[in-house]
């Protein structure tokens, strides 16, 4: 199964240059721990709410006064929207995120993959297959 199966469409963007309080408005409002920061439509960073618990107020900054590229990660891992949930899984391990933004084969932002949805996944999968084990031994 692909990421593109698992992964949440309408991820939020905000600009590099978009000041803190407006993304952690946008987090407040639309319920969320993330919001891919995009140059056009690629993905040149990722900002959480630990980035600004942890690198905007224990800086004593006005948030209106900070912009988000100061406390996103650049760069973020990312996947391609047909790569394996297992291949999802691996990079989280290995580079000890929460979550992939996730890109078609031009390295536009499609979607978002987190641990959740890969654990979900993972255990839904794990539960078919000792029903079928279970349905079979009797």
């Amino acid at each position: 199964m692909n990421v593109s199966d698992i992964m949440t469409k309408d991820v939020t963007r905000v600009s590099a240059n978009d000041n803190l309080q407006k993304a952690a408005v946008l987090m407040r409002d639309n319920k969320i721990g993330c919001l891919i920061v995009t140059g056009s439509s690629t993905p040149a960073g990722i900002l959480t709410d630990r980035d600004l618990a942890t690198r905007a107020l224990t800086q004593d900054w006005l948030p209106h006064e900070h912009n988000v590229g100061e406390v996103m990660t650049a760069n973020p891992v990312t996947i391609n929207q047909n790569g394996d949930i297992m291949d999802a899984a691996r990079l989280i391990g290995k580079h000890r995120v929460r979550r992939l933004p996730v890109t078609d084969d031009q390295n536009n932002l499609v979607g978002l993959v987190s641990e959740a949805d890969v654990t979900e996944y993972i255990g839904q999968a794990l539960t078919d297959i000792f029903g079928e084990l279970t349905k079979a031994e009797k």
